[in-house]
C-alpha cells in the first residue's frame, strides 16, 4: 500500500472506528480509537526514512516547532532501522518496534 492509500484508508476508519468503540465503551474511548486511526498517518513503517516523507512535511508546514520535534524524535530511529527491514516493516513485529521506540523516550523523560 502506498502513503497515499494508507492515509485515505486511515482517515476513512478514523469515524466509523471512533462511533463503534464509543457505543460500546464510551466516547472518550471512542475519541481516542478514532485518533489512534489518524495517528496511524504519522506513525508509520516509513519513520525508518533518514529523508523527510509527505506527512512530516505536513506537521512542519501546520506546527513547525512540533514537525522539527517530530523528525528529531524519529532521527535515531531512522539511523537503528534498515528501511523496508524486518524491524520496521513487518507486520505486528514493526507496529510493536515503534511503540517500544516511543515507550522508551517516555522511559527517559
Amino acid at each position: 500500500m502506498n502513503g497515499h492509500a494508507h492515509a485515505t484508508a486511515s482517515i476513512g476508519a478514523a469515524l466509523p472506528t471512533g462511533l463503534a468503540v464509543g457505543l460500546a465503551l464510551g466516547p472518550d474511548v471512542g475519541l481516542c480509537a478514532a485518533g489512534g486511526c489518524l495517528l496511524g498517518i504519522f506513525v508509520n513503517p516509513d519513520l525508518d526514512q533518514l529523508t523527510i516523507e509527505r506527512a512530516e512535511w505536513k506537521i512542519i508546514k501546520w506546527l513547525p516547532v512540533a514537525g522539527w520535534g517530530w523528525l528529531m524524535l524519529w532521527d535515531v530511529y531512522a539511523r537503528i532501522c534498515k528501511h523496508r527491514g524486518f524491524l520496521s516493516h513487518f507486520p505486528i513485529v514493526g507496529t510493536l518496534g515503534r511503540v517500544g521506540y516511543l515507550e522508551l523516550w517516555d522511559l527517559a523523560l
